[in-house]
């Protein structure tokens, strides 16, 4: 007890003959170690914000060191938190208030130039009309690139195109927009930190003279600088500094920039305002500062946008009045909108990897009279009644009434009086609050009702509305009156259901035996209507829809509302398709079934927000799935419904077609050393008579036959197109019968060559740059892994290059070379390359289970047949090979095996070759892939020599005599 009282003495002592600034010096350190503590291991940066912000406000002139790290570290942490503005504010008073803290105002220093956003609307003058944002630039692309992730759209710039380097040409607007849209700028694009346009005035002679400004905030990208430099610099030259920053002068315009940000705009009073501002960095007068209405948009929520639009409508109305525009153009227009009295029209887009929002709003002032609102204004609905629904809805529109002495409910009124007789329309609508309608779906299996609605929408379930009123009597008396009517207007009386169901039942259709019901029942807030099913009341709740989580964030000042599962209209869809012989096709229902199970959660909502002076619009898409699950099928099903209508539109050429086979087929490519034409009729005439030329018009009689082929042709000539008619002489009479005109072109040429040498990435390169492929999967390169250079590796389970070919040319004769590494084949086949389509004359590249490779080819006479033609040798595994088809004359094929001859042979019935979409590795986008290792795919578009595909076996190069 004594030594516990002696310390606590000595600890007095030391207390009271401690200096004060000592003892705050050593509090601020351990405040400092906490702050630290919360910050890089618990990671609480609320905690060291508070932390960090306590210290700055006890320290003193003695304690600069420490205010300066707390700052600096208070600075960090906005920056971890998103919160970019103040985490610039902060470093900028760091740097102002202690520039004798050199080490720690440099770091700071570095940090705000790389996070330094400036507001743009701060530059934008006080009276600027109009304005639009794009966000984060960088942040929009990089939710874009993580949204399409393992998808063909995976780099927005390649999507668009543009594929010229501007460091090796001469720089033009083309190149400039090239290169700005070459797939290697979007590392670039990520950098950019804001770009923002106003408009100032339009109340000029001619729209060269409006009053706009520009402002781009570039980031850290010096080639999106050096880019926008070079296109200012070819109209304008070099102009005098503004307050230290560069400028360009041209025709109308003035640039001012820096490493930070470009000015431009058409007056250069307001380049030298904005430049002002800018390198001032103190509060002055701006769109930001002096308009109300745009000071509701802060810069946060302007950020976060895709594209931020905002206008002052009544400022524009009154520019336009001077323009004299008011009273003669806009004067019908101004009768419903009393655009003078709206105060101003914000719109936006938003969004997120799952989510994207499309929102318009506009703003009226005190005792407007628009007329277009009045007309179309509602109350806001209540929501409870709109959780009242079927598990099972797919679709939701939600409407409150307006009261029933409103010009839209006496008319409606009117109309149900003449209808029923009975003088109740205006009780009745009187009597009404909201009205619910919904549609519920049924999957494939379940069983339907027999009407001419499941006829025409086999997985439709019901459509219901619900009609929420005040006394449920009145309601219902309305609504049995209708009905009644209608019944009876089909002899036949209203019926009761079971006790269960306390419902009515009314026919209101009958086709063809198929009748159509609907059905009501009464509720204590209003009644329930149905077609096609009743409902039993006591299943209507929200408790499992789809909607219920989004309904309950719904603002209160919603009026109308429609939302829609995604997922539950593609199963309508699919319904459809499975009752359809055309689409009902085991593939398409498989990508529906995919589709369907991705977008099953996937909503779209459409909803007003209506008060006295605002209305507001917004459209919001939610519970994206990833867009590598839904483009893929969609994809799949694109061609598939391309396949169909190709197959279905066959047009009077195609039908006469089928009774004469001629070859070359008309508009072939072809070899130009052909030396024969071969046709096959369902009759047979005595003679022939062929004309040949270069031109349609000018064909002339190269010879007769009596037999289905010609083989005196003259010769031909490399890249050249030629015509040639077919007339028939029947010994039974006189007559000749004149054919039609086809024509083909010679061309010897690669069509395409995936060397698969690349190291990385999404993108197969086709060294003619034609046909660029797109890799699904997993992507291993293997760069020293080829045969010649590098490989592609495919896995065996998803793996498959997807490539968009020329669907419309068809071929003569083609050549097919690869090398394939395989590791193991299933007990089916695995498909090496596969003409996306059914039509005749798609290609197959198959490699069967026993090793033996095979070329099959859709058949022309009969599109169910197909023509496969298997090797004789089988390749080995684990091992490279090196195969070659050859197709020529529409029906003859060769197949080598590591540079020599395995087997010839005939088609059934001669066919030109066609690719339409192709896909490397798999039969489609979960069947039957290749497991194993692929090199140096190329097509030619004639049939290659032994000589030649000995070249490509022995170095990788046509040796032959056709280059």
């Amino acid at each position: 007890m004594k030594q516990n009282g002696r310390c606590i003495l000595i600890t007095l002592i030391l207390t009271i003959i401690t200096p004060q600034p000592f003892l705050q010096a050593q509090s601020l350190q351990v405040s400092m170690q906490e702050g630290l503590y919360s910050e890089e291991i618990e990671g609480d940066l609320t905690k060291a914000i508070s932390i960090y912000k306590e210290i700055i406000s006890k320290s003193n002139e003695t304690q600069k060191a420490t205010t300066a790290q707390a700052m600096y570290r208070l600075g960090l942490c906005y920056s971890k938190q998103g919160q970019e503005q103040l985490a610039q504010q902060t470093f900028a008073k760091l740097i102002n208030s202690f520039p004798e803290q050199i080490e720690i105002v440099n770091n700071a220093q570095l940090l705000y130039d790389s996070s330094y956003i400036f507001d743009p609307a701060e530059l934008m003058p006080p009276n600027t009309i109009a304005y639009v944002e794009l966000g984060r630039p960088g942040d929009q692309i990089e939710t874009l690139v993580k949204m399409f992730k393992d998808t063909p759209f995976e780099n927005p710039l390649a999507v668009l195109g543009g594929a010229q380097d501007p460091s090796t040409q001469q720089m033009n607007p083309g190149n400039i927009i090239n290169a700005l849209f070459n797939p290697s700028m979007l590392t670039e694009f990520k950098k950019v930190r804001g770009i923002a346009f106003g408009v100032i005035d339009i109340v000029n002679e001619s729209p060269d003279d409006d009053n706009v400004l520009l402002i781009i905030q570039p980031g850290k990208s010096d080639i999106l600088k050096g880019l926008i430099l070079t296109g200012l610099g070819m109209t304008g030259q070099p102009g005098p500094t503004m307050q230290e920053m560069e400028t360009i002068v041209g025709p109308g315009v003035y640039t001012a920039y820096d490493n930070s940000i470009f000015i431009i705009g058409k007056e250069k009073r307001h380049i030298e305002q904005a430049v002002s501002k800018y390198k001032s960095n103190l509060p002055s007068k701006s769109l930001l500062t002096e308009n109300q209405s745009f000071i509701k948009l802060p810069r946060k929520k302007r950020a976060e946008n895709l594209i931020t639009l905002w206008a002052d409508i009544d400022k524009i109305h009154g520019m336009l009045d001077k323009m004299g525009l008011t009273s003669t153009d806009f004067a019908m227009a101004d009768l419903f909108l009393d655009s003078q009295n709206i105060d101003d029209l914000t719109a936006f887009i938003n969004f997120k990897s799952d989510e994207i929002t499309i929102a318009t709003a506009v703003h009226f002032k005190d005792n407007h009279d628009c007329l277009l609102y009045k007309l179309i204004h509602t109350q806001n609905l209540n929501q409870e009644y709109i959780n009242e629904i079927p598990s099972n809805a797919f679709l939701l529109g939600s409407v409150a009434l307006n009261e029933a002495n409103t010009q839209q409910m006496s008319q409606l009124n009117q109309k149900v009086n003449d209808f029923t007789g009975l003088d109740i329309g205006r009780e009745f609508f009187s009597n009404i609050n909201q009205l619910t309608l919904f549609v519920t779906h049924t999957s494939t299996n379940d069983e339907k009702p027999k009407s001419v609605l499941n006829k025409l929408l086999p997985t439709l379930d019901s459509i219901g509305l619900k009609i929420y009123s005040n006394n449920s009597d009145k309601t219902y008396q309305v609504a049995d009156t209708i009905l009644r009517k209608i019944d009876q207007s089909f002899s036949l009386n209203s019926d009761s259901l079971t006790e269960d169901t306390p419902q009515n039942k009314y026919l209101i259709s009958d086709d063809k035996g198929e009748p159509l019901y609907a059905y009501i029942a009464k509720m204590d807030n209003g009644i329930i209507l149905t077609l096609n099913k009743p409902f039993d009341i006591r299943q209507l709740n929200m408790s499992s829809n789809v909607f219920e989580e989004k309904i309950k964030t719904l603002p209160r000042s919603t009026s109308k509302l429609v939302a829609l599962n995604i997922g539950g209209a593609l199963n309508i869809s699919k319904g459809v398709m499975n009752a359809s012989e055309e689409m009902n096709d085991p593939n398409i229902i498989l990508q529906m079934d995919t589709l369907v199970k991705s977008l099953d959660k996937t909503n779209i909502y459409t909803y007003t927000s209506e008060t006295k002076n605002q209305f507001s619009l917004r459209i919001k898409l939610t519970n994206m799935p990833p867009m590598k699950e839904i483009i893929p099928p969609l994809m799949a099903l694109d061609k598939m419904m391309k396949d169909i209508n190709t197959t279905n539109d066959i047009t009077e050429e195609e039908e006469y077609n089928d009774e004469i086979y001629f070859y070359p087929a008309n508009n072939s490519i072809v070899r130009h050393d052909i030396d024969r034409l071969y046709w096959d009729v369902d009759d047979s005439p005595s003679m022939y008579s062929i004309y040949f030329g270069q031109s349609p018009d000018d064909l002339k009689l190269v010879g007769q036959t009596p037999q289905s082929y010609f083989d005196q042709l003259p010769k031909l000539e490399k890249n050249t197109s030629y015509y040639w008619r077919l007339d028939e002489h029947f010994a039974s009479d006189e007559n000749v019968f004149q054919g039609d005109i086809w024509h083909f072109t010679t061309n010897t040429e690669k069509l395409v060559h995936w060397s698969l040498d690349e190291s990385h990435g999404s993108l197969s390169t086709d060294n003619r740059h034609q046909h660029n492929g797109f890799l699904y999967g997993t992507k291993t390169w293997t760069p020293q892994g080829g045969k010649f250079g590098g490989a592609l590796f495919f896995d065996g389970k998803n793996d498959y290059i997807d490539i968009n070919m020329n669907q419309e040319a068809n071929y003569a004769s083609m050549t097919y070379s690869l090398w394939v590494k395989p590791l193991s084949i299933p007990n089916t086949e695995t498909a090496i390359l596969h003409g996306d389509g059914w039509h005749h004359g798609v290609v197959h590249l198959i490699l069967n289970k026993d090793g033996s490779v095979a070329h099959s080819i859709r058949n022309a006479e009969m599109l169910d047949n197909i023509d496969d033609i298997d090797s004789t040798s089988s390749i080995e595994m684990n091992q490279w090979s090196h195969i070659v088809f050859v197709y020529h004359n529409y029906q003859e094929l060769e197949i080598y095996i590591n540079g020599k001859l395995d087997k010839q042979t005939k088609y059934t019935k001669p066919t030109p070759a066609l690719f339409g979409d192709l896909r490397i590795g798999g039969h489609d986008i979960t069947q039957r892939p290749f497991h194993g290792y692929m090199d140096e795919i190329q097509i030619f578009n004639y049939p290659l020599n032994a000589q030649e595909i000995h070249g490509l076996f022995t170095t990788n190069n046509i040796k032959g005599d056709i280059q």
